[in-house]
């Protein structure tokens, strides 16, 4: 896995090279690319999935998991909230794109930036017709590597329903550690190697796929 910038496959249509979104690296898996959901693909999204694959370059399927017009409005006005957009859209959402396929099939989200605490949290959702292959362990794993080895980044840690058997899978093969409970949801994490001991977190139900 390595980083690119400007990856052809998913530069929005028009899009400068200087632009300081799109400058931002994709990830690049065996299978798949991973890259920043930015606020300027945010809003091509309220336009329509099909709007959003134009502008990627690839296929968009009816059932992908970015319907939350909240949700998309919320990351599209980032530029208006956060002068500092560039930094907080890494740590946000980002597309998973089958590489061969041309296919939007998912995203890996964090909850929120490790500003002052070290830590950051993980999501993931992966489309229904592509579950079941890896894709999300791929995905995850891929966007998980590379906060670990952000500056301030200390551990990373996720959250998973009890009886979810597939997103435990995952999140082991991540090599992320059970470290906890919070009522029906089983805690993990990973830390950065020498990050030191385990704290308790406040955990959001994630993971799909």
């Amino acid at each position: 896995m390595y980083e690119t910038s400007h990856p052809a496959l998913l530069r929005p249509v028009g899009a400068a090279s200087a632009d300081r979104e799109t400058d931002m690296p994709a990830l690049q898996a065996e299978r798949l690319i991973v890259t920043p959901f930015t606020p300027a693909l945010a809003q091509t999204a309220l336009t329509g999935r099909i709007h959003l694959g134009r502008a990627l370059g690839v296929r968009v399927p009816a059932d992908w998991l970015w319907d939350d017009e909240e949700t998309l409005r919320m990351i599209a006005e980032m530029p208006r909230a956060n002068p500092a957009v560039g930094v907080y859209a890494r740590w946000g959402w980002w597309l998973i794109v089958h590489r061969t396929e041309r296919t939007l099939i998912g995203e890996v989200s964090f909850r929120e930036p490790p500003v002052g605490t070290g830590t950051v949290e993980i999501g993931y959702g992966v489309v229904p017709a592509y579950q079941g292959h890896g894709y999300a362990t791929e995905a995850a794993g891929a966007v998980v590597d590379w906060a670990l080895r952000q500056p301030g980044v200390v551990r990373v840690v996720a959250s998973c329903l009890r009886d979810n058997v597939a997103s435990r899978r995952v999140l082991e093969k991540l090599g992320l550690r059970q470290v906890g409970t919070d009522g029906a949801l089983l805690v993990w994490e990973r830390r950065r190697r020498g990050g030191g001991r385990s704290s308790r977190v406040t955990p959001s139900a994630h993971g799909r796929g």
